[in-house]
């Protein structure tokens, strides 16, 4: 057997080394994907190669609002490399509304295109990699609606009018402006290929004699009708198996076959129905607007078509609990990212833009949604974090991704690990089990109000406000036999006001305990703080604090962190470390050796949102989450770790002055590497997930824990070597 020899060799005491497993180091942000930031609208998409035909990749181009009204982000354009947003040098005063890849520049069109802070180049300019310049021509006053390359030549529309040249469309050879016959009446808000020509869409009815009522083709020497027209002014154009799609004016679509218009729409889509927008990528065509669904199935403003059948796209956009307003899409590297008013995306967080991958949508960058991240939970497979929205997404670096939604509506939501997996609370009753791709109901649903949720000894036991249902007393406590909710023991109640008075219950040395302000158990009169001995709940002193609050176990010891005091329960009498303290805390983690905690003002100091215990007060891990990025006024509401580290969630929009949405993540080398259960000592509990790891070997191994921490001086792999190490540090046991 391999390794087997020294392994059976533990006994405490035997190496004298130093503790080998103990590092130092101070927490780092780690550097996530950029994004949007929350409440951005996306108007126009296009894409640029910078290069070319070299080596960069093609860029995605947004133009739009960005911010939150405190503070501008990008002025009204920014490119997306794949991992980056990048500036386009300081930016465009007012967002464009169409892009095309012109000889070699990334062409804008819109109402005045002007980079900040300097003048206006009219109604188009172009950026050269390093410079927003004029474009070639004369100066177009009025705005572009539509640019499209053809032929080596750009094609404008719009509505203006170039004294002498044309209104409303023209064409560039890259130097100079050129007519496009008698032009066409009124504006052009689209431009299409079809059959190698040009086709236009807009509000126009005539060139100059002719009649095309809203689309018109171009044959080289004059614009062309497409037989009476698809019956108002047009939006979009997309070409699409041989066919052209247009977006009128009554927010209907309409096919032009070759010969004649059709009404082209799922008979079951839900009116009102608001089209604005269509688009054409490989074998699919795309409808974004305002609607909600397909028949049953749900579309969320955007809704796919291949050639035979209507897709919903996994339940598409939304704008918090609204309907989405899709604007604009394009495609880049075979992905169709989709712009406009939005929050997410499915339940993957999309401020202003989402991307579809084929058959599944994803953030771009590391984004949260526009609401705050309520909770983050660690489970033995990834990071899973609920926001105030009430929307649940897995962290799946660089970027968010959705996981399915429950299969009950609710109004609100709570999510806990237990037993290393994800569970949920709706509307504070229904409690559900997360099995990879689906939702199990636990039960029935209980009575309101489940706070909280732990394992003890194997058993799925809540705890909360609740009372009585269908003639069960639960006064605040109940576990999962497998089969229903039983109660636990008499509960509790607080006999001055009725309420159950129970805020807390953690598992400490395999026993179950119970905090708040409740003062019987049936007939046994409590303080607040109570043990489960299988039969019944047993008084505990507080140590003359009523009420103690958020318990967690940090050095072999129950703390509590409520009541603005850091005090200590060893199992037998209580101890105050350090002074009093102010501000709020929300949550606690034990990470790499560290007590970390997150709230608001803790200690006093504005900046003490997310700190660590030092031994005698807080210290704060600078730089601290923040709203304006400058003063340190965020919150941080939860914390958790996973693959080595820490992730927080919030109410912030920056962290010191790099942006970072309502999450981000930490990284520190661990002052206690062989604590593999975070409690800030290392026992028997880490030794069985020692064993487990040693077992396994490989840090490869799909069995193997997320980011191989038992893996002690990083080999690869879980061996003897790394059981020296982690025997010295169990002789130790309590962390430095």
């Amino acid at each position: 057997m391999r390794h087997r020899a020294i392994f059976c060799t533990l006994t405490t005491g035997i190496f004298a080394s130093p503790f080998a497993c103990a590092q130092s180091c101070d927490p780092a942000r780690l550097s996530d994907l950029p994004s949007l930031p929350p409440l951005s609208t996306v108007s126009a998409l296009g894409s640029w190669d910078p290069d070319g035909a070299g080596p960069l990749a093609s860029q995605l181009i947004i133009a739009g609002e960005f911010g939150n009204g405190i503070k501008p982000f990008f002025n009204h354009i920014v490119a997306w490399d794949g991992s980056h947003l990048q500036a386009l040098g300081e930016g465009l005063s007012v967002a464009p509304s169409a892009f095309a890849m012109f000889n070699g520049n990334l062409v804008a069109g819109g109402q005045a295109v002007a980079p900040v802070g300097g003048t206006s180049f009219g109604g188009i300019g172009q950026w050269n990699g390093t410079a927003w310049i004029p474009f070639p021509g004369e100066k177009i006053l009025g705005s572009v609606n539509a640019l499209r390359v053809h032929n080596g030549q750009l094609y404008v529309g719009g509505s203006f009018n170039i004294p002498g040249i044309a209104a409303n469309i023209v064409v560039s050879d890259g130097t100079s402006w050129h007519a496009l016959g008698q032009g066409l009446s009124a504006p052009v808000t689209c431009l299409e290929v079809l059959n190698d020509e040009i086709v236009a869409g807009g509000s126009f009815k005539t060139s100059g004699s002719t009649t095309v009522n809203n689309v018109a083709r171009w044959d080289g020497h004059a614009w062309r009708p497409l037989g009476n027209g698809p019956g108002g002014s047009v939006a979009s154009l997309a070409a699409y198996h041989g066919g052209l799609y247009a977006v009128s004016g009554n927010s209907l679509v309409s096919k032009w076959d070759g010969t004649q218009w059709s009404s082209f729409a799922p008979a079951d889509l839900t009116w009102p129905v608001r089209v604005l927008t269509v688009h054409a990528a490989g074998d699919f065509l795309y409808f974004g607007g305002t609607f909600q669904t397909l028949g049953a199935r749900p579309t969320g403003s955007i809704f796919s078509w291949d050639g035979s059948e209507w897709s919903g796209m996994q339940g598409g956009l939304r704008q918090g609990g609204s309907m989405a307003l899709v604007g604009c899409m394009t495609d880049l590297n075979g992905e169709l990212y989709v712009g406009g008013t939005l929050t997410h995306a499915a339940g993957t967080p999309a401020n202003g833009l989402a991307r579809w991958t084929g058959n599944t949508w994803r953030s771009t960058g590391s984004n949260w949604s526009k609401y705050s991240v309520q909770t983050v939970r660690a489970t033995v497979d990834g990071v899973y974090a609920l926001d105030s929205g009430n929307n649940i997404a897995r962290w799946d670096a660089p970027n968010w991704v959705p996981i399915p939604s429950l299969p009950a509506p609710f109004t609100s939501l709570q999510i806990f690990t237990v037993q290393g997996r994800l569970f949920a609370v709706a509307d504070r009753s229904k409690v559900f089990r997360f099995d990879s791709d689906f939702w199990t109901p636990i039960g029935d649903p209980l009575p309101t109000n489940v706070t909280t949720l732990v394992d003890y000894r194997g058993s799925l036991v809540a705890g909360g406000t609740f009372h009585n249902l269908n003639g069960v007393t639960y006064n605040g406590v109940a576990t999962w036999n497998g089969a229903t909710w039983m109660p636990v023991g008499a509960g509790f109640v607080n006999a001055s006001n009725g309420s159950t008075g129970l805020t807390s219950l953690i598992v400490w040395n395999n026993d179950l305990y119970a905090f708040g302000s409740f003062t019987q158990s049936g007939t046994t009169d409590l303080e607040g703080f109570a043990r489960w001995n299988g039969s019944g709940w047993i008084r505990l002193d507080t140590g003359g604090v009523p009420n103690p609050k958020l318990p967690i176990e940090f050095r072999r010891e129950l703390v509590t962190l409520g009541n603005g005091a850091f005090r200590v329960w060893n199992g037998q009498t209580w101890r105050t470390e350090g002074d009093p303290f102010t501000g709020q805390i929300f949550d606690a983690k034990v990470y790499n050796g560290r007590l970390i905690a997150g709230g608001a003002n803790i200690g006093g100091a504005p900046e003490n949102d997310l700190v660590e215990w030092t031994g005698s007060g807080w210290q704060a891990i600078p730089p601290g989450p923040s709203l304006t990025g400058a003063l340190p006024d965020g919150t941080v509401l939860s914390l958790d770790s996973f693959g080595g580290d820490l992730h927080v969630g919030g109410n912030f929009l920056f962290v010191g002055s790099d942006p970072a949405y309502n999450f981000y993540r930490l990284t520190a080398c661990s002052r206690c590497p062989c604590d593999l259960d975070s409690d800030a000592a290392v026992g028997d509990d880490d030794f069985l997930l020692f064993a487990a790891a040693y077992d396994t070997l490989e840090c490869g191994d799909v069995a193997m824990p997320a980011g191989c921490p038992a893996d002690f001086n990083r080999d690869g792999a879980v061996n003897d070597a790394d059981f020296i190490l982690f025997i010295t540090a169990y002789d130790a046991q309590l962390c430095p």
